[in-house]
């Protein structure tokens, strides 16, 4: 996929595997990117650094459906048009339910259902590319996050959903998601364990495998490979600093539904 010309959205944009792939957007001589971010100040310095005829930063709450509404008619506002949309925001924090929920699923949700309004070909687009961030997790649960680990693994299904050939021959939109592992985000860094359940962060260690933690440089270079070459409704691990592969050992889709 030649990405001169194209116009994107991400959220949660603005630092970690966002801000890589912005870079890589941006070296990749894309026309333009809207950044959706809570941080303000990381995200004007993304706008300095680029400057305003590459980056449009708006500051949205992806929880907040008119703001994030409004982001998607401000990048067609600004660009002309939208080609690719990132939905990267997201939080790691079973203490925290209605916000992990919020921002893991139902904003991922929304942003998919916005991405196919403003890019399907059945509701005048030029189709497009929809790329959902999970998470490991979301394909091999660790118990010590449940709820973390259900909302990514909301994320996977959605995506394998979305990505059947109903949903592309109708819109033109593709859809995939990127499931990293353990990387060196805030995420990663502000995680929390559920306090309903004495012991936990304790057992937990006591019983987790030694992890890689991986940069944020693997994942954006991963990001830009599967951009351009990813199948429609494909899942990718990238894990341990390892190269990334296409998980194909999923459940497979009910043929007839009861009625």
């Amino acid at each position: 996929m030649n990405l001169s010309g194209k116009v994107a959205l991400i959220t949660g944009g603005a630092n970690g595997i966002g801000l890589e792939i912005v870079k890589r957007l941006i070296q990749a001589n894309i026309q333009g990117i809207t950044v959706l971010d809570l941080d303000d100040v990381s995200g004007k310095n993304i706008e300095n650094e680029f400057g305003l005829n590459k980056i449009q930063f708006l500051t949205v709450d992806v929880r907040n459906e008119s703001e994030f509404r409004g982001a998607f008619e401000k990048t067609i506002s600004k660009f002309g048009h939208l080609d690719i949309v990132i939905n990267n925001a997201g939080i790691c924090n079973d203490q925290k339910v209605d916000e992990t929920i919020d921002v893991n699923a139902k904003a991922c949700m929304k942003g998919m259902l916005l991405g196919f309004e403003f890019m399907g070909k059945n509701k005048s687009g030029t189709g497009g590319i929809i790329i959902n961030t999970s998470s490991i997790v979301g394909i091999h649960p660790t118990f010590a996050l449940p709820l973390y680990s259900a909302t990514k693994n909301f994320i996977v299904c959605l995506t394998r959903c979305y990505g059947q050939p109903f949903y592309y021959d109708l819109t033109g939109v593709k859809v995939m998601t990127v499931a990293p592992g353990a990387t060196e985000t805030r995420i990663f860094q502000e995680f929390g364990y559920s306090k309903d359940f004495e012991g936990l962060p304790e057992f937990s260690l006591s019983t987790s495998p030694n992890i890689t933690v991986q940069t944020t440089e693997i994942v954006g270079d991963v990001f830009m490979n599967i951009l351009k070459e990813g199948n429609n409704g494909s899942v990718w691990i990238i894990n341990n600093s390892k190269p990334a592969y296409e998980e194909k050992n999923l459940p497979v889709f009910i043929e007839n539904l009861p009625m």
